[in-house]
């Protein structure tokens, strides 16, 4: 049986995970190719005008998996709480019904589901018609070399990303949806690479600066994404970088509200902040000079200022 698996939202976390899952279990894992113009242009169509980007783009590989690959069934990722108290995104948890609504008559649908009663790497969060098939003892042998695939790729990304000489030192906050599709972010993290800048993402912010208690605000941050974002940020601060860009999906309503809350720390810190918004209008020309002209000032200061 193969399984399509898209290549887009948390993917960048868990992807290989599920791919090992999939493969551990006996089906043929089948992951949509990078993003490019055409799954863009797939989701556009299939979603509606308010849905953000990221899960246009979601939208878009299962349209290639299910029109262009031909697979059996498609995998979508049902993700409520990934952690205790804080949430995803409302949108992420209507994707099985977006999906359902593009897929042909008739193709089935594996669902990955966690939420407060069923934990990421638990048996119950598998779909049922896996379970139906397959002796539990096999689905705990798969989940648990999942797991540890997970591991790998949580050291992989906390390594450091780009260059370590001593010149810019630069932190980049955005959802690793954003982050880490090189056609949603125009490159960037290989762009700073080619710049010669050392780089701080998210996911190389310690634990403890992750699971902190983020002070001066009225009541904690509920979205999972969101707070790693807001505490990478207060991270880099603390490190002192040069400055910080944050990458956007326009329309992500969470993030207008801790894109805010980020850019009212780094001011009192006096750290420079680029904002850099994305949706399926965005050109590299514009995202390129805008992008040059911020490390050029951040340069020029440091020169300066010390």
């Amino acid at each position: 049986m193969r399984i399509g698996i898209p290549r887009a939202l948390l993917y960048h976390w868990y992807g290989k995970a599920w791919e090992s899952f999939l493969l551990a279990c006996g089906f043929t894992p089948v992951v949509s190719p990078p993003t490019g113009r055409r799954q863009v242009e797939l989701g556009v169509r299939a979603a509606q005008d308010e849905i953000c980007l990221p899960v246009k783009v979601f939208m878009g590989h299962v349209r290639y998996l299910a029109e262009v690959e031909k697979v059996d069934a498609v995998f979508v990722p049902h993700q409520i709480q990934v952690e205790k108290n804080r949430f995803i995104c409302p949108k992420f948890m209507g994707l099985p019904d977006m999906v359902r609504a593009v897929l042909p008559r008739g193709m089935p649908m594996l669902l990955w589901l966690n939420d407060r009663q069923r934990h990421l790497w638990s048996v119950q969060a598998v779909d049922g018609q896996i379970r139906r098939k397959l002796p539990k003892e096999k689905i705990r042998r798969a989940l648990s070399l999942a797991r540890q695939v997970a591991s790998e790729r949580w050291t992989e990304l906390a390594q450091a990303a780009g260059s370590q000489n001593q010149g810019l030192q630069i932190g980049v906050i955005a959802h690793p949806y954003c982050l880490y599709d090189g056609h949603l972010s125009m490159d960037l993290l290989g762009r700073l690479r080619a710049a010669d800048v050392q780089v701080l993402t998210p996911e190389m912010t310690p634990d403890r600066w992750l699971q902190a208690k983020i002070p001066g605000l009225n009541k904690p941050l509920f979205w999972t994404l969101g707070r790693r974002i807001m505490a990478a940020a207060l991270y880099y601060a603390e490190q002192g970088v040069d400055g910080v860009i944050h990458l956007a999906a326009f329309g992500c309503g969470p993030e207008s509200v801790v894109g805010e809350l980020v850019a009212r720390r780094l001011q009192e810190h006096g750290i420079p902040l680029l904002g850099l918004n994305l949706d399926e209008h965005t050109g590299e020309a514009g995202f390129a000079t805008r992008l040059e002209a911020f490390l050029d000032l951040v340069t020029r200061r440091k020169s300066c200022c010390g």
